[in-house]
């Protein structure tokens, strides 16, 4: 009789294992680390828009409630900032106020509150970290518009004004609004530039 040799089915041997479990960890460390890279690129786009239509939103209101408005004119001097980040400041009036550049505020009536004038203005510790603000009581109590997050360049913002001198004239009033400077969520800075123009609706003299 021929004698038959049992086989034995090898299992792996303790090296082969630590292999294959090195490089299981290896590649979920790298799965993993992508995730969360497109994660917080993710988190980032997403509070990146949120800022831009905040930032547009402000530019629409300001655009629409000069549009309406009347008696267009420049500068706010601060006085200071009062509790809950407000800002109480003093607009400065003008008779003849036919034009301003690169100003950081401005006033005029508005359609609907009487003669109370609605004033924007940028505010802020420094040139570089302004925030715009917003007075519906002739700058009695400027409250911010844009969040903290945004932080307005002195130095490339600001309001220019032509045409605003009282009737008769010959030029209708008009407002260019310049918005720039950085958004900075987690340390991470993304410039931005805003820039349009609006012109009184109401026929000047009217």
């Amino acid at each position: 009789m021929k004698k038959e040799k049992l086989k034995i089915n090898k299992g792996f041997t303790l090296i082969e294992v630590l292999i294959a479990v090195g490089l299981f960890v290896i590649i979920m460390t790298m799965g993993v680390a992508s995730v969360l890279q497109v994660n917080t690129a993710y988190k980032k786009s997403q509070q990146q828009r949120a800022m831009m239509d905040t930032l547009s939103f402000v530019m629409e209101d300001m655009v629409r409630n000069i549009a309406l408005g009347t008696e267009i004119n420049c500068g706010v001097s601060s006085a200071g900032p009062t509790s809950n980040d407000y800002y109480s400041a003093n607009l400065e009036i003008y008779s003849d106020n036919a034009s301003c550049y690169d100003i950081l505020g401005i006033s005029f009536l508005p359609f609907d509150n009487g003669s109370t004038r609605t004033a924007y203005a940028f505010l802020g510790p420094d040139n570089e970290h302004l925030r715009l603000y917003k007075s519906t009581q002739a700058g009695a109590d400027f409250y911010p518009v844009t969040p903290p997050e945004i932080k307005i360049d002195a130095t490339k913002s600001g309001f220019r004004v032509t045409g605003a001198e009282l009737f008769p004239d010959t030029q209708q009033p008009k407002v260019t609004i310049r918005l720039a400077g950085k958004m900075v969520w987690k340390g991470v800075e993304s410039p931005f530039d805003l820039e349009t123009t609006v012109s009184q609706r109401l026929i000047d003299g009217e």
